[in-house]
Protein backbone atom coordinates (compact mmCIF):
# COMPACT_ATOMS: atom_id res chain seq x y z
CA UNK A 1 0.00 0.00 0.00
CA UNK A 2 1.33 3.41 -0.63
CA UNK A 3 1.79 5.69 2.00
CA UNK A 4 -0.80 7.92 2.17
CA UNK A 5 -0.36 11.55 1.20
CA UNK A 6 -0.64 14.11 3.26
CA UNK A 7 -4.15 15.15 3.22
CA UNK A 8 -5.20 11.95 4.05
CA UNK A 9 -2.93 11.17 7.17
CA UNK A 10 -5.47 11.47 10.27
CA UNK A 11 -4.70 13.50 12.95
CA UNK A 12 -3.56 12.31 16.42
CA UNK A 13 -6.92 12.79 18.02
CA UNK A 14 -8.47 10.54 15.27
CA UNK A 15 -5.48 8.47 15.74
CA UNK A 16 -6.45 8.19 19.63
CA UNK A 17 -9.99 7.79 19.04
CA UNK A 18 -9.18 4.24 16.79
CA UNK A 19 -6.96 3.24 20.08
CA UNK A 20 -9.98 4.00 22.76
CA UNK A 21 -12.29 2.14 20.46
CA UNK A 22 -10.40 -1.13 20.10
CA UNK A 23 -9.32 -0.65 24.13
CA UNK A 24 -13.60 0.07 24.79
CA UNK A 25 -14.62 -3.40 22.23
CA UNK A 26 -12.23 -5.71 24.70
CA UNK A 27 -13.37 -3.76 27.66
CA UNK A 28 -17.08 -4.45 27.17
CA UNK A 29 -16.59 -8.23 26.77
CA UNK A 30 -14.25 -8.01 30.03
CA UNK A 31 -15.67 -6.12 32.57
CA UNK A 32 -18.68 -8.47 33.01
CA UNK A 33 -16.78 -11.88 33.69
CA UNK A 34 -16.08 -11.37 36.97
CA UNK A 35 -19.81 -10.67 38.30
CA UNK A 36 -21.77 -12.15 35.21
CA UNK A 37 -22.47 -15.88 37.70
CA UNK A 38 -23.49 -13.43 40.48
CA UNK A 39 -25.53 -11.49 37.82
CA UNK A 40 -27.74 -14.48 36.28
CA UNK A 41 -28.26 -16.18 39.75
CA UNK A 42 -30.07 -12.23 40.67
CA UNK A 43 -32.10 -12.82 37.03
CA UNK A 44 -33.33 -16.52 38.25
CA UNK A 45 -31.12 -18.22 35.77
CA UNK A 46 -29.03 -20.89 36.33
CA UNK A 47 -24.77 -20.43 36.92
CA UNK A 48 -24.22 -22.57 34.19
CA UNK A 49 -25.30 -20.22 31.75
CA UNK A 50 -22.11 -18.24 32.40
CA UNK A 51 -20.31 -19.61 29.47
CA UNK A 52 -23.15 -18.84 27.19
CA UNK A 53 -23.86 -15.22 28.55
CA UNK A 54 -20.41 -14.96 26.98
CA UNK A 55 -20.22 -16.61 23.93
CA UNK A 56 -23.67 -14.48 22.77
CA UNK A 57 -21.63 -11.70 23.37
CA UNK A 58 -18.81 -12.78 20.94
CA UNK A 59 -21.60 -14.37 18.50
CA UNK A 60 -22.82 -10.85 17.75
CA UNK A 61 -18.96 -9.67 17.01
CA UNK A 62 -18.58 -12.43 14.73
CA UNK A 63 -21.86 -12.04 13.08
CA UNK A 64 -20.81 -7.70 12.50
CA UNK A 65 -17.45 -7.51 12.37
CA UNK A 66 -17.64 -8.39 8.30
CA UNK A 67 -20.61 -5.71 7.59
CA UNK A 68 -19.00 -3.05 9.90
CA UNK A 69 -15.90 -3.39 8.05
CA UNK A 70 -17.62 -3.40 4.17
CA UNK A 71 -19.68 -0.66 5.50
CA UNK A 72 -16.93 1.40 6.09
CA UNK A 73 -15.53 0.73 2.98
CA UNK A 74 -18.78 1.28 0.94
CA UNK A 75 -19.93 4.49 2.71
CA UNK A 76 -17.67 6.44 5.35
CA UNK A 77 -15.93 5.59 9.44
CA UNK A 78 -18.04 8.05 10.87
CA UNK A 79 -21.24 6.94 9.80
CA UNK A 80 -20.44 3.22 11.31
CA UNK A 81 -18.64 4.47 14.50
CA UNK A 82 -21.37 6.72 15.49
CA UNK A 83 -24.10 4.22 14.88
CA UNK A 84 -22.00 1.47 16.90
CA UNK A 85 -21.40 4.23 19.68
CA UNK A 86 -24.61 4.09 19.95
CA UNK A 87 -25.62 0.53 20.28
CA UNK A 88 -23.10 0.05 22.67
CA UNK A 89 -24.47 3.01 24.82
CA UNK A 90 -28.13 1.65 24.59
CA UNK A 91 -27.13 -1.85 24.97
CA UNK A 92 -25.13 -1.22 28.14
CA UNK A 93 -27.54 0.81 29.83
CA UNK A 94 -30.06 -2.20 28.89
CA UNK A 95 -27.62 -4.73 30.70
CA UNK A 96 -27.80 -2.25 33.43
CA UNK A 97 -31.63 -2.07 33.63
CA UNK A 98 -32.02 -5.77 32.71
CA UNK A 99 -35.08 -7.66 35.05
CA UNK A 100 -34.74 -11.35 33.75
CA UNK A 101 -32.37 -13.95 31.60
CA UNK A 102 -34.06 -12.79 28.36
CA UNK A 103 -33.14 -9.27 28.21
CA UNK A 104 -29.49 -9.92 29.76
CA UNK A 105 -28.67 -12.35 26.63
CA UNK A 106 -30.27 -9.88 24.02
CA UNK A 107 -28.52 -7.17 25.92
CA UNK A 108 -25.18 -8.94 25.68
CA UNK A 109 -25.77 -10.07 22.11
CA UNK A 110 -25.87 -6.31 20.57
CA UNK A 111 -22.88 -4.96 23.19
CA UNK A 112 -21.23 -7.76 20.73
CA UNK A 113 -22.75 -6.32 17.84
CA UNK A 114 -21.56 -2.95 18.54
CA UNK A 115 -17.96 -4.15 19.78
CA UNK A 116 -17.11 -5.31 15.96
CA UNK A 117 -16.59 -1.62 15.38
CA UNK A 118 -13.09 -2.87 16.39
CA UNK A 119 -12.80 -4.17 12.21
CA UNK A 120 -13.44 -0.14 10.68
CA UNK A 121 -10.95 0.65 13.38
CA UNK A 122 -8.37 -0.88 12.52
CA UNK A 123 -8.75 -0.65 8.83
CA UNK A 124 -8.83 3.05 9.39
CA UNK A 125 -5.43 2.42 10.85
CA UNK A 126 -4.32 1.07 8.03
CA UNK A 127 -5.43 3.62 5.69
CA UNK A 128 -4.33 6.43 7.49
CA UNK A 129 -0.88 5.66 8.42
CA UNK A 130 2.21 4.85 6.57
CA UNK A 131 4.07 1.97 5.94
CA UNK A 132 6.74 2.99 7.93
CA UNK A 133 4.64 4.16 10.91
CA UNK A 134 2.66 0.93 10.82
CA UNK A 135 4.03 -1.03 12.77
CA UNK A 136 4.23 1.65 15.60
CA UNK A 137 0.69 2.50 15.51
CA UNK A 138 -0.53 -0.99 15.27
CA UNK A 139 1.76 -2.02 18.69
CA UNK A 140 -0.10 1.02 20.20
CA UNK A 141 -3.30 -0.34 19.33
CA UNK A 142 -2.51 -3.79 20.74
CA UNK A 143 -1.56 -2.35 23.57
CA UNK A 144 -4.89 -0.85 23.89
CA UNK A 145 -6.75 -4.22 22.77
CA UNK A 146 -4.64 -6.31 25.54
CA UNK A 147 -5.11 -3.63 27.97
CA UNK A 148 -8.92 -3.88 27.44
CA UNK A 149 -8.93 -7.23 26.74
CA UNK A 150 -6.67 -8.03 30.43
CA UNK A 151 -8.14 -4.68 32.56
CA UNK A 152 -11.95 -5.08 32.16
CA UNK A 153 -11.98 -7.36 35.41
CA UNK A 154 -10.34 -4.76 36.79
CA UNK A 155 -12.69 -2.46 36.55
CA UNK A 156 -15.13 -4.35 37.60
CA UNK A 157 -13.78 -5.06 40.69
CA UNK A 158 -13.41 -1.25 41.10
CA UNK A 159 -16.93 -1.02 41.22
CA UNK A 160 -17.87 -3.43 43.10
CA UNK A 161 -16.83 -2.13 46.24
CA UNK A 162 -19.34 -1.14 48.32
CA UNK A 163 -18.59 2.22 49.15
CA UNK A 164 -19.42 2.75 45.54
CA UNK A 165 -22.91 1.15 45.67
CA UNK A 166 -26.01 3.12 45.84
CA UNK A 167 -30.14 3.20 44.58
CA UNK A 168 -31.12 6.23 42.97
CA UNK A 169 -35.03 6.83 42.63
CA UNK A 170 -36.33 8.45 39.83
CA UNK A 171 -40.73 8.26 39.78
CA UNK A 172 -41.38 5.24 40.09
CA UNK A 173 -37.91 3.16 39.03
CA UNK A 174 -35.04 2.45 40.90
CA UNK A 175 -31.88 2.28 39.55
CA UNK A 176 -29.42 -0.14 40.86
CA UNK A 177 -25.07 0.69 40.80
CA UNK A 178 -23.47 -2.46 42.71
CA UNK A 179 -21.54 -5.28 41.65
CA UNK A 180 -23.93 -6.44 38.96
CA UNK A 181 -25.00 -3.25 37.28
CA UNK A 182 -21.71 -1.20 37.62
CA UNK A 183 -20.11 -2.92 34.44
CA UNK A 184 -22.96 -1.89 32.39
CA UNK A 185 -23.58 1.62 33.71
CA UNK A 186 -19.31 1.87 33.43
CA UNK A 187 -19.27 0.65 29.82
CA UNK A 188 -22.07 2.96 28.63
CA UNK A 189 -20.07 5.73 29.94
CA UNK A 190 -17.20 4.66 28.27
CA UNK A 191 -19.22 4.57 24.65
CA UNK A 192 -20.79 8.31 25.50
CA UNK A 193 -17.00 9.24 25.22
CA UNK A 194 -16.20 7.73 22.41
CA UNK A 195 -19.43 9.22 20.62
CA UNK A 196 -17.87 12.69 22.07
CA UNK A 197 -14.66 11.96 20.61
CA UNK A 198 -16.16 12.11 17.20
CA UNK A 199 -16.59 15.61 17.17
CA UNK A 200 -12.89 16.05 16.18
CA UNK A 201 -12.84 12.69 14.03
CA UNK A 202 -11.32 13.57 10.70
CA UNK A 203 -12.25 11.32 8.10
CA UNK A 204 -9.65 9.66 5.48
CA UNK A 205 -10.28 8.60 1.90
CA UNK A 206 -10.21 5.23 0.74
CA UNK A 207 -7.16 4.34 -1.36
CA UNK A 208 -7.82 3.43 -4.59
CA UNK A 209 -7.14 0.01 -5.86
CA UNK A 210 -8.11 -0.19 -9.32
CA UNK A 211 -5.85 1.15 -11.84
CA UNK A 212 -6.92 3.24 -14.86
CA UNK A 213 -8.03 1.40 -17.53
CA UNK A 214 -8.93 2.12 -21.37
CA UNK A 215 -12.55 0.69 -20.98
CA UNK A 216 -14.01 1.48 -24.63
CA UNK A 217 -10.84 -0.85 -25.68
CA UNK A 218 -11.60 -3.39 -23.31
CA UNK A 219 -15.11 -3.81 -24.22
CA UNK A 220 -15.23 -3.65 -27.75
CA UNK A 221 -16.06 -7.35 -27.52
CA UNK A 222 -19.14 -7.93 -26.87
CA UNK A 223 -19.06 -11.47 -26.00
CA UNK A 224 -20.07 -12.29 -22.37
CA UNK A 225 -16.57 -13.31 -21.79
CA UNK A 226 -15.66 -9.94 -22.32
CA UNK A 227 -18.42 -8.82 -19.57
CA UNK A 228 -17.22 -11.04 -17.12
CA UNK A 229 -13.48 -10.27 -17.18
CA UNK A 230 -14.52 -6.24 -17.39
CA UNK A 231 -15.47 -7.15 -13.45
CA UNK A 232 -11.99 -8.21 -12.39
CA UNK A 233 -10.54 -5.01 -14.59
CA UNK A 234 -7.77 -3.46 -12.00
CA UNK A 235 -8.58 -5.41 -9.37
CA UNK A 236 -5.57 -7.13 -7.60
CA UNK A 237 -5.58 -10.52 -6.22
CA UNK A 238 -6.05 -11.17 -2.40
CA UNK A 239 -3.03 -13.38 -1.24
CA UNK A 240 -5.63 -15.97 0.65
CA UNK A 241 -2.84 -18.17 1.83
CA UNK A 242 -1.54 -15.45 3.85
CA UNK A 243 -4.57 -14.38 4.88
CA UNK A 244 -5.82 -17.65 6.26
CA UNK A 245 -2.54 -18.05 7.46
CA UNK A 246 -3.47 -14.80 9.77
CA UNK A 247 -6.72 -15.39 10.69
CA UNK A 248 -5.86 -19.30 12.07
CA UNK A 249 -2.78 -17.79 14.06
CA UNK A 250 -5.37 -15.20 15.43
CA UNK A 251 -7.94 -18.28 16.02
CA UNK A 252 -5.04 -19.92 18.08
CA UNK A 253 -3.53 -16.58 20.21
CA UNK A 254 -7.28 -15.72 21.15
CA UNK A 255 -8.43 -19.35 21.85
CA UNK A 256 -5.49 -19.72 24.13
CA UNK A 257 -5.44 -16.54 26.14
CA UNK A 258 -9.05 -16.55 26.25
CA UNK A 259 -8.73 -19.97 27.64
CA UNK A 260 -6.61 -19.00 30.05
CA UNK A 261 -8.81 -16.04 31.24
CA UNK A 262 -12.22 -18.27 31.89
CA UNK A 263 -10.01 -20.92 33.58
CA UNK A 264 -6.92 -18.99 35.44
CA UNK A 265 -9.19 -18.08 38.00
CA UNK A 266 -10.18 -21.85 38.54
CA UNK A 267 -6.80 -23.01 38.19
CA UNK A 268 -5.36 -20.43 41.06
CA UNK A 269 -8.19 -21.13 43.77
CA UNK A 270 -7.76 -24.85 43.31
CA UNK A 271 -3.89 -24.85 43.27
CA UNK A 272 -3.27 -21.89 45.32
CA UNK A 273 -6.47 -20.74 47.45
CA UNK A 274 -6.50 -17.69 45.13
CA UNK A 275 -9.48 -15.51 46.11
CA UNK A 276 -11.32 -13.01 43.55
CA UNK A 277 -8.88 -10.04 45.08
CA UNK A 278 -5.40 -12.37 44.63
CA UNK A 279 -6.82 -13.27 40.89
CA UNK A 280 -7.43 -9.46 40.46
CA UNK A 281 -3.49 -8.31 41.76
CA UNK A 282 -2.84 -11.50 39.26
CA UNK A 283 -4.55 -10.06 36.08
CA UNK A 284 -3.34 -6.24 36.71
CA UNK A 285 0.21 -7.87 36.89
CA UNK A 286 -0.54 -9.53 33.69
CA UNK A 287 -1.05 -5.95 31.86
CA UNK A 288 1.54 -4.10 33.55
CA UNK A 289 4.01 -7.11 32.19
CA UNK A 290 1.72 -7.17 28.92
CA UNK A 291 3.01 -3.15 28.47
CA UNK A 292 6.37 -3.67 29.03
CA UNK A 293 6.79 -6.50 26.35
CA UNK A 294 4.85 -4.19 23.79
CA UNK A 295 6.81 -1.28 24.63
CA UNK A 296 10.16 -3.53 24.63
CA UNK A 297 8.52 -4.16 21.19
CA UNK A 298 9.35 -0.75 19.79
CA UNK A 299 12.99 -0.98 19.92
CA UNK A 300 13.56 -4.69 18.64
CA UNK A 301 11.69 -3.66 15.77
CA UNK A 302 14.95 -1.00 14.72
CA UNK A 303 16.93 -4.59 15.17
CA UNK A 304 14.47 -6.99 13.51
CA UNK A 305 12.27 -5.26 10.91
CA UNK A 306 10.77 -8.22 9.52
CA UNK A 307 7.85 -8.85 11.57
CA UNK A 308 7.46 -12.86 10.89
CA UNK A 309 11.13 -13.43 12.38
CA UNK A 310 9.67 -12.35 15.78
CA UNK A 311 5.94 -13.08 15.00
CA UNK A 312 7.86 -17.05 15.17
CA UNK A 313 9.87 -16.12 18.11
CA UNK A 314 6.61 -15.16 20.06
CA UNK A 315 4.49 -17.57 19.07
CA UNK A 316 7.03 -20.21 20.52
CA UNK A 317 6.94 -17.82 23.45
CA UNK A 318 3.02 -18.85 24.16
CA UNK A 319 3.56 -22.33 23.07
CA UNK A 320 6.48 -22.99 25.62
CA UNK A 321 4.52 -20.70 28.14
CA UNK A 322 1.26 -22.94 27.79
CA UNK A 323 3.84 -26.50 27.85
CA UNK A 324 5.14 -24.73 31.31
CA UNK A 325 1.56 -24.73 32.89
CA UNK A 326 1.33 -28.22 32.37
CA UNK A 327 2.16 -30.86 35.02
CA UNK A 328 1.14 -34.56 34.50
CA UNK A 329 2.64 -36.20 37.79
CA UNK A 330 0.94 -33.36 40.24
CA UNK A 331 -2.11 -32.12 38.57
CA UNK A 332 -1.20 -28.53 39.45
CA UNK A 333 2.29 -26.47 38.93
CA UNK A 334 5.01 -24.80 41.68
CA UNK A 335 3.97 -21.38 41.65
CA UNK A 336 6.87 -19.92 40.65
CA UNK A 337 6.33 -22.25 37.76
CA UNK A 338 3.20 -20.82 37.37
CA UNK A 339 4.49 -17.16 37.11
CA UNK A 340 6.82 -18.48 35.10
CA UNK A 341 4.70 -19.79 32.73
CA UNK A 342 1.87 -17.10 32.82
CA UNK A 343 4.86 -14.29 32.04
CA UNK A 344 5.58 -16.36 28.79
CA UNK A 345 2.03 -16.52 27.81
CA UNK A 346 1.69 -12.89 28.52
CA UNK A 347 4.15 -11.39 26.70
CA UNK A 348 3.68 -14.30 23.54
CA UNK A 349 0.40 -13.16 22.89
CA UNK A 350 0.47 -9.13 23.66
CA UNK A 351 3.73 -8.99 21.21
CA UNK A 352 2.04 -11.54 18.63
CA UNK A 353 -1.04 -9.66 18.19
CA UNK A 354 0.78 -6.56 17.98
CA UNK A 355 3.18 -8.16 15.66
CA UNK A 356 0.64 -9.70 13.57
CA UNK A 357 -2.01 -6.92 12.94
CA UNK A 358 1.11 -4.82 11.52
CA UNK A 359 1.78 -7.55 9.27
CA UNK A 360 -1.96 -8.54 8.61
CA UNK A 361 -2.55 -5.04 7.14
CA UNK A 362 0.83 -4.68 5.26
CA UNK A 363 -0.02 -8.18 3.51
CA UNK A 364 -3.34 -6.41 1.62
CA UNK A 365 -1.67 -3.73 -0.22
CA UNK A 366 -3.43 -1.97 -2.42
CA UNK A 367 -6.44 -3.88 -0.80
CA UNK A 368 -9.88 -2.23 0.99
CA UNK A 369 -9.13 -3.50 4.30
CA UNK A 370 -12.30 -3.01 6.26
CA UNK A 371 -14.11 -6.42 5.42
CA UNK A 372 -10.63 -8.58 5.58
CA UNK A 373 -10.36 -6.39 9.24
CA UNK A 374 -13.66 -7.79 10.14
CA UNK A 375 -12.91 -11.79 8.85
CA UNK A 376 -9.39 -11.09 11.55
CA UNK A 377 -11.87 -9.43 13.78
CA UNK A 378 -14.99 -12.52 13.49
CA UNK A 379 -11.59 -15.12 13.93
CA UNK A 380 -11.18 -13.72 17.11
CA UNK A 381 -14.81 -13.83 17.72
CA UNK A 382 -14.97 -17.75 17.07
CA UNK A 383 -12.29 -18.65 20.09
CA UNK A 384 -14.20 -16.22 22.59
CA UNK A 385 -17.95 -17.92 21.52
CA UNK A 386 -16.00 -21.86 21.93
CA UNK A 387 -13.84 -20.96 24.72
CA UNK A 388 -16.06 -20.03 27.52
CA UNK A 389 -18.90 -22.66 26.80
CA UNK A 390 -16.17 -25.40 26.51
CA UNK A 391 -13.17 -24.63 28.82
CA UNK A 392 -14.91 -25.27 32.10
CA UNK A 393 -16.70 -28.32 30.75
CA UNK A 394 -12.94 -29.67 30.00
CA UNK A 395 -11.47 -28.17 33.34
CA UNK A 396 -14.11 -29.54 35.81
CA UNK A 397 -14.01 -33.26 33.43
CA UNK A 398 -10.07 -33.91 33.07
CA UNK A 399 -8.03 -31.16 34.71
CA UNK A 400 -6.03 -28.47 33.60
CA UNK A 401 -3.25 -30.13 31.75
CA UNK A 402 -5.92 -31.07 28.71
CA UNK A 403 -6.95 -27.92 28.44
CA UNK A 404 -2.86 -26.07 28.72
CA UNK A 405 -1.44 -28.90 26.40
CA UNK A 406 -4.25 -28.76 23.74
CA UNK A 407 -3.50 -24.74 23.50
CA UNK A 408 -0.14 -25.37 23.33
CA UNK A 409 -0.36 -27.53 20.23
CA UNK A 410 -2.80 -25.38 18.42
CA UNK A 411 -0.25 -21.92 19.08
CA UNK A 412 2.47 -24.18 17.26
CA UNK A 413 0.22 -25.33 14.93
CA UNK A 414 -0.37 -21.71 13.96
CA UNK A 415 3.42 -20.70 14.68
CA UNK A 416 4.42 -23.19 11.96
CA UNK A 417 2.09 -22.61 9.45
CA UNK A 418 3.98 -19.03 9.53
CA UNK A 419 6.89 -20.82 8.93
CA UNK A 420 5.68 -23.65 6.01
CA UNK A 421 4.12 -20.32 4.43
CA UNK A 422 6.78 -17.94 5.07
CA UNK A 423 6.96 -17.03 1.51
CA UNK A 424 2.87 -16.46 1.09
CA UNK A 425 3.24 -13.70 4.35
CA UNK A 426 5.73 -11.66 2.85
CA UNK A 427 5.01 -7.87 3.22
CA UNK A 428 8.79 -6.87 1.83
CA UNK A 429 7.56 -7.94 -1.83
CA UNK A 430 6.33 -5.51 -4.62
CA UNK A 431 3.14 -4.79 -5.06
CA UNK A 432 0.39 -7.48 -6.28
CA UNK A 433 -0.14 -7.74 -9.69
CA UNK A 434 -3.55 -6.57 -11.48
CA UNK A 435 -5.34 -9.12 -12.84
CA UNK A 436 -5.31 -8.68 -16.50
CA UNK A 437 -8.73 -8.20 -18.50
CA UNK A 438 -9.66 -10.99 -20.52
CA UNK A 439 -10.48 -9.59 -24.09
CA UNK A 440 -11.17 -12.60 -25.81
Amino acid sequence: MPDPPEDQVANSTSIFLMIFLNFLSNVVFSIVLPTLPNFLERVDAPKYLNGWAVAVNSLGTFLASPVFGWWADKRNFREVFFISLVLMFASNLWYALCKDKYQLFAARFIVGVAAANYAPANSYLSYATSSADRAKIMTWNAASTVLGFICGPAFSLLTSLPALSFTAHIGNYELDFDAETAPGWVSAFFALCGILCLIPFKEVKKLQTAATVNIPKAITNTSIRSFRSLSMVGKTRIPMKGVLICLFFTFAFTTAFTIFETTGPLYTYDAFQYNDFSNSLLFLAISIGSLVALAALQGLLYFVPDERVLLVTFGLLLTSGLAVLSDYQNGHVSLPRFFGGIALVAVGYADGQALLLALFSKLLEEQEQGMMMGWLSSSGSIARMICPVSASYVYHSFGANYIFLCCAALCFVATMGVLFGWREVDTTKSAPQLVPPTTA
